[in-house]
């Protein structure tokens, strides 16, 4: 690989998109317990 920097843009890229709906559930649970 001549580009390394490409495959590490892309796990940067992938954390977000894991993190993103990580924080929304984790948010939509919290949303649910303090209605109850």
């Amino acid at each position: 690989m001549k580009r390394p920097y490409h495959s590490k843009t892309f796990k940067v890229e992938l954390s977000f998109a894991v993190k993103i709906p990580m924080q929304a559930i984790a948010n939509a649970l919290r949303g649910q317990e303090s209605k109850n």
